[in-house]
């Protein structure tokens, strides 16, 4: 079983969090290291682009977003494998650029001891098991939890399997 940890963007104000693990095309490699009952920890953004482009049976449209929590909100198990969007979506970044979604996989919500752990708390809890500082942003968003980082993160959230 894999542990990984997966950047969400905050939700436009009328829609509840998803709890997919979205995949940007630049880590298409990591489809194949997935697997039915992988563990995911959602990170959600503390910050967002302004407006997100959302297409569906509906037409196109643009959403405003939600201040985010800057923190782990949720604790959930891969369900099924990779789904490929119908079509590239475009996420833009402020004015600098856009980040191309190309799937993602279902998952199941974990019942897991806390909602929600900040940030601080999180990079707290990683200096002192000497690992280098948490930054949920590296490898833009999704990532392979090593497993001293997997026993943080459940610790910190309270999970036991």
């Amino acid at each position: 079983m894999n542990c990984w940890l997966n950047i969400h963007y905050p939700p436009p104000e009328s829609e509840p969090q998803p709890f997919y693990v979205y995949l940007q095309r630049k880590n298409e490699h990591f489809i194949t290291e997935f697997n039915i009952g992988d563990i995911a920890f959602i990170y959600q953004a503390l910050t967002s682009p302004a407006k997100v482009k959302l297409t569906d049976k509906k037409g196109s449209r643009w959403l405003n977003l939600t201040k985010g929590k800057g923190g782990l909100v949720a604790v959930v198990k891969i369900t099924s494998n990779f789904t490929e969007h119908e079509e590239s979506n475009y996420y833009p970044v402020g004015n600098r650029r856009q980040v191309d979604y190309i799937g993602y996989f279902n998952t199941s919500k974990v019942e897991a001891g806390r909602e929600f752990v900040p940030l601080k708390e999180i990079k707290e809890a990683y200096l002192g098991a000497g690992l280098p500082c948490f930054n949920p942003c590296i490898n833009g968003g999704l990532r392979k939890l090593e497993p001293d980082e997997c026993r943080i993160m459940k610790r910190l959230v309270g999970f036991d399997e």
